[in-house]
């Protein structure tokens, strides 16, 4: 698989104890598993900056965070993501659909990730399928008909 405009030929991927990150030309996708605390947060933050200021810089993309897998987090982390919107990563990203998996409590978790009024639209999905189909709907790359699971 080729990606014009981006020095990669496939996705690149990044894994962690704590979650996975894949490369991909307009998403990143973001596998997030296990409990963070704010070291964890300050870890994937920086991955992010190195991505976006190397692959999605001047260019829209979109974040789709899978956190079916997640254990929760601090709250210190829940303020540390949130400010980090006005760092820039907000200033490529335009749209982050979020997976909860049905929890309650994570929906209010990464609610409060979420900068409010901020200019990326943010969504909540249940379900991993209905976050892709509508990153794919918006005209962002969800290769291989709507997989992420297995970059190739």
């Amino acid at each position: 698989m080729n990606f014009p405009n981006l020095n990669i030929s496939a996705p690149k991927k990044i894994d962690t104890d704590y979650y996975a990150l894949t490369i991909f030309p307009d998403l990143l996708f973001l596998e997030a598993f296990s409990s963070w605390d704010e070291t964890v947060a300050e870890m994937l933050l920086s991955h992010v900056y190195e991505i976006v200021g190397t692959y999605y810089q001047d260019k829209t993309w979109a974040l789709l965070s899978d956190a079916t897998l997640w254990h929760h987090s601090t709250p210190s982390v829940a303020e540390r993501i949130a400010s980090a919107d006005s760092n820039g990563i907000q200033t490529s990203l335009k749209y982050h659909a979020m997976v909860s998996g049905g929890s309650a409590l994570k929906e209010w978790q990464m609610t409060n990730m979420t900068k409010p009024g901020g200019t990326v639209e943010s969504r909540i999905f249940d379900s991993l399928a209905d976050a892709k189909a509508w990153v794919a709907a918006l005209g962002f790359t969800v290769p291989d008909g709507h997989t992420c699971d297995t970059p190739q």
